[in-house]
């Protein structure tokens, strides 16, 4: 892995948490941007979020990728109450958690796979727009040159 891009990294993690979410009960939809806030729901976006490329050796090295999983749920969608919103906002991110714990070491993509803090829930209203619930989950992807 000589030459590694951070949008590599970002759509292998995109395919991979399609998959890993598709067994939920409301599918979300995963994205490698920041899309507008409209359309179907939940979401999960995979933005990138910065890299680390330590100077280069002839006894080799290792880039680390930062990236941010959002996760995104209307508070208030139709069919589904406030307290189901969280509910389902904290499912999506235990199956993240499990696709994260599973693919820790993925060496077609990365050498490492790992939380780079803990994750945090807000709630926000674009304007003119629904309660959205999302959860930022913090990660560092490592690849050994």
């Amino acid at each position: 892995m000589a030459k590694v891009s951070r949008k590599t990294i970002r759509q292998a993690l995109v395919t991979g948490l399609t998959t890993a979410l598709a067994a939920s009960v409301n599918a979300a939809r995963v994205v490698g941007y920041q899309p507008t806030m409209q359309g179907d729901f939940p979401w999960v976006a995979v933005l990138s979020d910065g890299s680390q490329r330590p100077e280069l050796t002839f006894q080799g090295t290792s880039v680390k990728f930062f990236l941010n999983i959002n996760i995104f749920v209307v508070r208030k969608a139709s069919g589904l109450t406030e307290e189901q919103a969280e509910s389902l906002l904290d499912d999506l991110e235990a199956l993240v958690a499990q696709y994260i714990e599973t693919n820790r070491g993925n060496s077609t993509n990365w050498n490492a796979l790992e939380y780079s803090d803990r994750s945090r829930v807000s709630w926000f209203i674009p304007q003119g727009g629904e309660t959205y619930l999302m959860e930022s989950i913090p990660i560092i992807v490592t690849v050994l040159l």
